[in-house]
């Protein structure tokens, strides 16, 4: 909730200086790049919590690779919040956390995806990552539980 907050006081303060906290100093004064710069960094690091009790629940069914998927996530909040709070934000970081940041998306969705209830009609590829069959078998199944 807090980190919602962070970013809607963000959001308020660059609308209302119509994008004044992306142009930086000049725009704005150091008052509110200062602000901005904390903001940032408060979105970012107050999400910490939440990746913490994601990676609790995901992983009491995706012990193998949720801790991996949670760590790129740590560390893309980690990077956001360093270089917004910096205004050192380069290409090289935002790739990193942005590609960091994709995994964690992605792995909490495939942890959602194979072990909703309507996971049942999924397609074949989701399930061998899981559940350790192979591919052939739980086409096998499948094709037996539709027939």
């Amino acid at each position: 909730m807090l980190a919602g907050l962070a970013w809607l006081a963000w959001a308020y303060i660059n609308i209302t200086t119509h994008g004044g906290l992306d142009k930086g100093e000049a725009a704005v004064g150091k008052g509110l790049v200062g602000a901005a710069q904390l903001l940032t960094a408060a979105w970012n690091l107050l999400l910490l919590p939440a990746a913490l009790v994601i990676h609790e629940e995901a992983t009491e069914r995706n012990r193998n690779w949720m801790s991996i998927v949670t760590v790129c996530g740590i560390v893309s909040l980690a990077f956001w919040a360093f270089g917004g709070a910096t205004h050192g934000v380069t290409p090289p970081l935002e790739v990193t956390y942005l590609l960091l940041s994709a995994v964690w998306w992605a792995g909490i969705g495939l942890s959602c995806r194979v072990h909703h209830p309507s996971s049942a009609h999924s397609p074949s590829f989701w399930v061998p990552l899981h559940s350790g069959t192979q591919p052939s078998q739980h086409l096998s199944r499948s094709r037996t539980r539709s027939a």
